[in-house]
């Protein structure tokens, strides 16, 4: 499989997919209506969205599938394209919340790793049904903020640890992925501890002493059913099941890099990251991943701002920060304050021309390779997109 950094040197303009939670919503709602049997159980917990709801059950994985097959033909098979996985809000603390409503599945914490790999496999299946080449096709998982993506200031101080189950999941078994994605980073704390996760998540890891210390026991947690599974097999099988992994001394083994990561910003109305100028905070960030050895990204990003607030930060980079923004994803909404979305209605909406036009000129301007789009976007904006860049 090639690498991120191996497509954007060959493929110049790659469309990156967008969210699927607002889309599933509307299918399911349809189904409702129209074909009530298909979607009678369709998961919808508030706490993870309809896009990571529709991983708890069988029934909604059609609609997973069906949202990424429509991303993956929105784009000809000679451009190049990432598919996002639908994980963004599978964090630790947001299966904790989820599992608090009634009648849900309270083991949901310990479903962690599963949804993640559910989310990967879904994704992999649509791909094997669109026929397109792997040479071009990028499969990425979304890490969301396991805190409020739009409020900078509550990034907790442990954010690495709260960071790290994901992304352990992802690294030690999405095999299938190209990169991890950490999307709508709203501060350079939070930005500082996804890089900190990225490289812990390849550290040698000991069950018994996490457990014992705390310290990474919700990573422990996260894994907790196939790991469980593991332990009772013992032998070939828990190598096989948990890769990197001795079941005699309970620990994972230290490995190598093999899959790359981006970090992706959201920032105030301002254009500033939490209040912290963008080309102050990513200086610092870079510096931070030199001075501890930390793995370098593929590069950064700017999500889930409008369009205006994209353009705004870009145009305050010096050259050499503007070098290491390798993408945009902005929120399809006129609303420059990302701390009022929650309150967004339709009629905020930029219609689809009017945004990708938005878009694909700031991919220009700035030299940007990947473009796609956040919030309020769907396949129909991909296929716009991909047109505009031919």
């Amino acid at each position: 499989m090639p690498k991120l950094s191996d497509i954007l040197i060959r493929w110049g303009k790659v469309i990156l997919s967008g969210p699927y939670g607002t889309e599933i919503a509307e299918r399911v709602a349809l189904d409702i209506v129209e074909r009530p049997q298909r979607a009678s159980g369709v998961s919808n917990n508030k706490y993870i969205g309809a896009g990571c709801s529709a991983l708890l059950n069988e029934d909604g994985w059609p609609y997973v599938k069906d949202v990424a097959l429509d991303n993956l033909k929105s784009v000809p098979e000679d451009q190049a394209v990432i598919l996002v996985t639908n994980s963004f809000r599978l964090a630790k603390q947001n299966l904790e919340s989820a599992a608090s409503v009634r009648d849900a599945n309270p083991q949901l914490p310990a479903m962690g790793l599963e949804l993640c790999l559910d989310s990967i496999r879904l994704a992999e299946e649509a791909i094997y049904i669109s026929e397109r080449s792997r040479d071009n096709t990028l499969l990425a998982m979304s890490v969301g903020t396991p805190f409020d993506c739009y409020k900078g200031e509550d990034t907790p101080d442990d954010i690495e640890n709260k960071y790290l189950p994901q992304t352990f999941a992802a690294v030690r078994f999405g095999h299938p992925l190209d990169y991890l994605m950490f999307e709508t980073v709203p501060s350079l704390k939070a930005a500082i501890g996804a890089a900190r996760a990225f490289k812990q998540a390849h550290e040698e890891l000991s069950v018994k002493e996490s457990l014992a210390s705390f310290k990474n026991s919700g990573t422990i947690v996260y894994m907790g059913n196939i790991l469980s599974f593991a332990e009772r097999i013992g032998g070939n099988a828990s190598h096989d099941l948990v890769p990197s992994y001795d079941p005699k001394t309970k620990t994972f083994q230290e490995i190598e890099p093999e899959k790359e990561y981006v970090i992706s910003f959201c920032l105030e109305e301002d254009g500033t990251l939490n209040g912290i100028p963008l080309r102050e905070a990513m200086s610092t960030l870079y510096d931070t991943i030199e001075n501890e050895g930390l793995y370098v990204p593929v590069g950064a990003g700017i999500n889930c701002n409008s369009p205006e607030v994209t353009g705004k930060a870009l145009s305050q980079l010096y050259a050499e920060e503007l070098t290491r923004v390798i993408g945009i994803h902005p929120n399809a909404s006129s609303e420059n304050n990302p701390r009022q979305y929650a309150h967004m209605t339709k009629q905020q909406a930029i219609p689809t021309s009017e945004f990708v036009t938005q878009v694909t000129q700031l991919s220009a301007i700035y030299g940007l390779t990947i473009v796609g789009g956040c919030c309020g976007t769907n396949h129909t904006t991909m296929e716009k997109m991909s047109q505009m860049l031919l």
